[in-house]
């Protein structure tokens, strides 16, 4: 009794189930038949897929000028909106307000450049004088060497004889001109200084009729040392024709630069080329270290800093166009160029973003640093690609499906594909059994409906 109980009720539950699965099955068949489904019909066409962000306008290269030394101001040279030269002096200071530094500093210069001046003064007349000793040194040479190879290097009795003959009869014929009536009295003085020379070389002449070994080791030594004196002086002269010697100039010159750089301190000067933006200080103020004076912008070209988060960065490159919206300009649209993509993204509350640099490529004169901008970039542009709506795209077991309605039917069945480029409202079709004029649905049905229905 027991036992045909226990399975009348197993059959009660079953028969149960089955009427509920059928009931169930019909209300969804009947629920699926009354749908409204919203379809659109798949194109061709061009997509444009975008990313964006906002950020803020600031100028190419833009500098805080401030004071690193105290005193009172004496002018202001420059005024907002002039146009500024790299190293332009924009303020200075008053001289009798400079601190101690700089007045210590203005000593060391003076001092330093005196040295230098006697140095390479000093230095010039040191080379004149070694080019003085080397032309002596030179003659010395001529006649040491002609002696040597006279009585050493090639000395010949005959020659030798001939020499001495040729100016012993030099001096018997300046003393009969010089003897003689008919000699003028004015040539007389030019007649005796000749003989004079003549008798130098006649008794050298005769030294070297028969040189003693004495005159020829003297005679080798004294070429030896004409030889080493001209060498000398050469190396001096060589020395000195460059200037002083380098390590003094440069140490000179260094503590020149350092006193220098300490007195530019009394003088703010424009540290390139741009347009003083923001004046901050007055003839007459009392500054003192890091008080800040001038703004100095480089108004070559606009740009605008956006972060664009690692999902998106990827399809960012340098070149791609942008357009720009302005708070204070918002019925203009503007255009620019990527600049510039960072290579390192940066940790933020929401995720990691990287900064991407857009110039702009037609600012005017409502464009200001420090505006905001929202900026949308230009991502991808492809023409004549399939394309379906963003709203009919759906994941099912983790594969990407949109649900399609065949022409006739009551419910749409899911058709995988694979997506290329993402835009704001449509995707582009890669692979897939999916066709231009195909009806793909925008409210596609649940997963229960997904599992239960057909068509």
């Amino acid at each position: 009794m027991k036992g045909w109980l226990k399975a009348a009720l197993i059959l009660l539950v079953l028969l149960a189930g089955g009427v509920w699965f059928w009931k169930s099955r019909a209300a969804s068949s009947k629920k699926a038949a009354g749908v409204k489904w919203q379809t659109v019909a798949v194109k061709r066409g061009t997509l444009e897929a975008t990313v964006g962000a906002t950020g803020t306008v600031r100028t190419s290269q833009s500098a805080v000028v401030a004071w690193q030394v105290s005193g009172i101001v004496k002018d202001v040279l420059v005024s907002e909106g002039d146009h500024v030269a790299v190293d332009q002096t924009l303020a200075e200071l008053r001289e009798d307000s400079w601190p101690q530094a700089l007045l210590s500093a203005r000593t060391s210069l003076l001092s330093a450049q005196k040295q230098l001046d006697d140095l390479q003064r000093n230095a010039q007349l040191q080379y004149a004088q070694a080019l003085e000793k080397l032309a002596n040194a030179r003659e010395q040479l001529k006649t040491a060497e002609w002696r040597y190879n006279n009585i050493v290097r090639y000395w010949d009795a005959e020659k030798a004889q001939k020499e001495y003959d040729k100016w012993h009869g030099i001096v018997i014929s300046l003393q009969r001109q010089l003897n003689s009536p008919t000699t003028p009295p004015q040539m007389k003085a030019l007649l005796r200084a000749q003989l004079e020379s003549a008798k130098i070389q006649e008794q050298v002449a005769k030294n070297n009729l028969n040189p003693s070994e004495e005159d020829k080791a003297k005679a080798t030594a004294d070429y030896e040392l004409a030889k080493a004196q001209v060498a000398y002086w050469q190396q001096q002269a060589d020395l000195l024709k460059d200037g002083p010697p380098v390590d003094e100039v440069a140490l000179l010159k260094a503590q020149i630069a350092a006193a220098q750089a300490t007195l530019d301190l009394a003088r703010l000067k424009a540290p390139f080329d741009g347009v003083v933006t923001k004046v901050m200080v007055k003839p007459g103020d009392l500054v003192a270290p890091g008080k800040a004076a001038f703004r100095i912008d480089k108004m070559d070209a606009l740009f605008v800093d956006v972060p664009i988060s690692e999902v998106n960065i990827n399809d960012v490159h340098k070149g791609q166009k942008a357009t720009l919206i302005l708070d204070a300009a918002t019925n203009r649209t503007y255009h620019g160029v990527v600049d510039d993509v960072d290579f390192v993204g940066t940790q933020t509350p929401t995720g990691i973003d990287f900064t991407v640099t857009v110039r702009l490529t037609d600012a005017d004169e409502l464009v200001k640093p420090g505006m905001t901008a929202a900026v949308t970039i230009a991502t991808v542009h492809k023409k004549d690609v399939l394309l379906v709506p963003n709203r009919a795209i759906r994941t099912q077991h983790g594969q990407t499906v949109v649900y399609v309605l065949p022409q006739g039917a009551t419910s749409p069945h899911p058709v995988p594909i694979t997506l290329g480029a993402m835009g704001e409202s449509y995707s582009e079709v890669l692979k897939g059994d999916l066709h231009e004029g195909d009806l793909v649905v925008l409210n596609p049905p649940t997963q229960a409906f997904n599992f239960f229905g057909g068509k």
